[in-house]
């Protein structure tokens, strides 16, 4: 485990026993609990705690101005007709590298955070953290909205093959039960089952 960078710890108190320097804790008379609040415990004077499971437990959770979260989805949506036109092969251009490019893009501009990124010929996998006052649904309706649009644009063959270029419908579902590395690696590993 990387050390924590020291930003992610505060002092609290000046007595020993308040002095426990924990990731974001907050003190509540003498107990310390996590921003996050999945990890707790009780101070003592030798303050030991897990540092490990308090650093992973932390380590992505983001913030703006007035909300701390830590909202990481797996997404997953298909072409019209599940046509299978996400590829890069000569009839159709280099479909998938761009479609790659312009998803990399509009998660840049929204600030959301791109953790994996995989296509089949005839779906996407997309594993992302969004600000929940943004909401995954406009990352979605931003990423299928650009992407049908320049890519029927420039490959004319998806223009003529498909009324559109995606379904109105996705699957979403937060990854917070499951361990990151976990859903990274099914995403990532899509290509080879």
């Amino acid at each position: 485990m990387p050390d924590a960078p020291p930003w992610m710890f505060r002092r609290i108190g000046s007595t020993p026993t308040e002095r426990c320097r924990t990731p974001f804790a907050v003190a509540t008379r003498r107990r310390l609990t996590c921003v996050a609040g999945s990890c707790s415990e009780w101070c003592s004077n030798s303050c030991s705690y897990d540092r490990e499971r308090l650093y992973h437990c932390i380590v992505d959770i983001k913030s703006n101005n007035n909300v701390v979260y830590r909202c990481t989805y797996h997404v997953v949506w298909c072409p019209k007709y599940r046509r299978r036109v996400l590829v890069d092969d000569p009839k159709y251009g280099p479909v998938e590298t761009r479609l790659k490019e312009i998803i990399t893009e509009v998660c840049a501009e929204r600030r959301a955070e791109l953790i994996e990124l995989e296509t089949m010929p005839d779906h996407v996998h997309l594993l992302v953290g969004v600000d929940p006052q943004y909401g995954i649904h406009r990352l979605i309706k931003q990423i299928k909205g650009r992407s049908s649009r320049l890519l029927r644009s420039e490959f004319p063959l998806l223009d003529r093959r498909l009324p559109t270029l995606w379904t109105n419908s996705y699957f979403v579902a937060t990854v917070g039960g499951a361990p990151l590395e976990v859903v990274k690696q099914y995403v990532a590993n899509q290509k080879h089952v």
